[in-house]
């Protein structure tokens, strides 16, 4: 081989230890790219729509530390757990007794406390919404021990009291569920008659007649006075 051709096969042998063989460098930032999301994950709003718990809307639970709030889903989102039945602006209640819902509500929402827990910004249409569960258990339901107001079927504790010579007063309390509540302190209601001036001597026999405070709280003759008509369990 004369030195010209050994000259070129030097060359060429030196251009495949340069250029040739081995993985190709991954271009800058391709690695970083590939390991980062590009965007930042969507935050669910709690409310759907122009109004927060309007009637017909649904709802989840979410915890928060003791408290639990309720954001908005679809009706048919598989974490839907209560249906709102009505809602009533500027008022604040503690509990479902001094509330306006149906006998059917389940569940009581003050609407300022749960967008609150939410961090959701204050809406001019706050106020409490009455809601029932879609699936059990129904405390409302007649017996439960829950719900508004009082209703045939349910339970109450009835205490008793001297009132000297023999006689014994008995008051009707606090409703209670009839599964499990003690015997001998809890009657079941079976008649509610709603009244002016009523007279008494309507309850079935062996049902006792409870006379609780009139509608409104007052003493007037003519306001409308709920009575029961109860039997011991």
């Amino acid at each position: 081989m004369n030195r010209r051709w050994a000259v070129l096969v030097a060359f060429c042998l030196t251009l495949a230890v340069g250029c040739g063989g081995g993985e190709p460098e991954p271009r800058a930032g391709a690695s970083q790219s590939a390991s980062q999301p590009t965007t930042e994950p969507a935050t669910e709003s709690p409310v759907i729509g122009d109004l927060y718990l309007d009637r017909g809307d649904c709802v989840r639970e979410e915890k928060k530390d003791t408290e639990t709030a309720y954001p908005e889903v679809a009706c048919d989102d598989r974490r839907a757990v209560a249906k709102v039945l009505s809602r009533y602006l500027d008022d604040t209640v503690t509990d479902l007794r001094g509330s306006d819902c149906m006998d059917d509500t389940d569940l009581l929402v003050d609407m300022r406390a749960s967008l609150g827990l939410l961090g959701a910004a204050a809406r001019a249409d706050e106020g409490y919404a009455c809601l029932r569960n879609l699936k059990e258990p129904h405390p409302s339901d007649p017996g439960r021990g829950g719900g508004p107001g009082l209703r045939v079927g349910d339970c109450v504790k009835v205490t008793e009291s001297e009132l000297g010579s023999g006689l014994i007063r008995r008051s009707m309390g606090a409703e209670l569920p009839c599964k499990g509540s003690k015997r001998g302190s809890t009657y079941r209601i079976v008649k509610i008659s709603t009244e002016k001036r009523y007279a008494g001597g309507d309850c079935p026999d062996a049902a006792e007649e409870f006379r609780p405070t009139s509608l409104s709280g007052e003493s007037d003759v003519l306001e409308e006075v709920e009575f029961y008509c109860a039997v011991e369990r």
